[in-house]
């Protein structure tokens, strides 16, 4: 873990006049969203060390039920309309299931009563000392966001709301706009540097990025129009025009997308600066040591497999550590092997 370096105003700044209207747009409607969250008394930031020791049933088939549902009403919608275009479809679906101040399925997730899902206080979790005001969004929320299971990765309800919400924002500025992957990434790194991670938590996550990245090939593989950046063989279309009328060609299972690099406690997030680190570090080794070590061990053992699977994009997406972890077993494979 470390200190993320960079001026994030700098950083913005680098952004066409476009991109800049868009963070001014996009900090009014955190405003909101932070507004709604200090009425709820929760927060969307999560704990995914002290959940290790909560056993949770799968959401995986909830949620996979609930985007085809929803990918159906779509599609019934514009064909009653008799809507054609692909800009619909795409505007219409991110409707439907993203959104900018949430996501409609992250809120699906967190009310309803088949969802298995686990919160903690804030003062019981690894962010007890933060309670300062320059950290506004944890001084105020009293509890933590929720956790589920997906296929046995536990992840927070956030992080489907990024990948359908950032992730439909990488896919409009990737693709829709070319402006090409490194500029969608870096998008998403700012956003982490200001209004979602720095500025209102002090906390950056690269599981939020990551999450961002697998939404954006979800909507590449809406009607597979582009090439998917890591998987030739990816799953899609999942929607196609067959005699002026939309029908959806596959079902969407989210297995394909949630691995452990969605995992907070597997993909360290870094912070703001010394101060916070100091705070929130030491409760993450002491959780870690009463729940026992063994339990984070997953993290290790798919760190190469994870690094393999989004490279080239590894280095914007992983906390140092992973890479650091995932070379080392490469340098023991290559050597047990003898390719040095």
């Amino acid at each position: 873990m470390g200190i993320h370096e960079g001026s994030a105003i700098g950083f913005m700044l680098q952004y066409e006049p476009k991109m800049i209207k868009t963070f001014f747009s996009s900090v009014i409607l955190i405003f909101l969203t932070t507004v709604i969250h200090i009425q709820n008394v929760s927060g969307s930031e999560i704990d995914s060390y002290n959940v290790r020791n909560i056993q949770l049933p799968d959401t995986l088939a909830v949620l996979n039920i609930e985007c085809n549902r929803r990918i159906d009403l779509v599609l019934s919608y514009l064909n009653d309309k008799k809507i054609t275009n692909e800009a619909a479809l795409y505007r219409h679906l991110s409707w439907a299931l993203g959104g900018n101040v949430g996501s409609k399925m992250q809120f699906f997730l967190e009310k309803n009563s088949n969802v298995a899902a686990w919160s903690v206080m804030k003062n019981d979790s690894i962010y007890k000392e933060m309670n300062s005001w320059t950290t506004p969004a944890l001084k105020v929320w009293s509890r933590l966001g929720r956790i589920i299971n997906v296929n046995n990765v536990y992840i927070g309800t956030d992080k489907i709301g990024h990948a359908l919400g950032q992730g439909y924002s990488y896919f409009k500025i990737a693709y829709l706009q070319n402006g090409g992957i490194t500029r969608a990434l870096a998008y998403g790194e700012m956003t982490e540097k200001t209004y979602y991670g720095y500025t209102s938590t002090g906390i950056y996550s690269y599981a939020d990025l990551v999450a961002n990245f697998q939404g954006m090939r979800f909507w590449i593989h809406i009607l597979y129009k582009y090439p998917d950046p890591l998987d030739s063989h990816a799953p899609g279309p999942y929607v196609a025009l067959k005699d002026n009328s939309w029908i959806r060609l596959r079902n969407v299972d989210w297995a394909y997308y949630i691995d452990p690099a969605w995992d907070e406690s597997c993909n360290q997030s870094i912070y703001r600066d010394e101060r916070i680190a100091q705070k929130i570090i030491p409760r993450i080794e002491d959780t870690k040591e009463r729940i026992g070590r063994k339990k984070f061990e997953i993290c290790k053992t798919a760190a190469q497999k994870l690094v393999e699977r989004y490279y080239p994009f590894h280095e914007y997406l992983f906390n140092k550590d992973i890479i650091y972890i995932a070379d080392y077993q490469g340098a023991v494979i290559r050597q047990a092997s003898g390719a040095y």
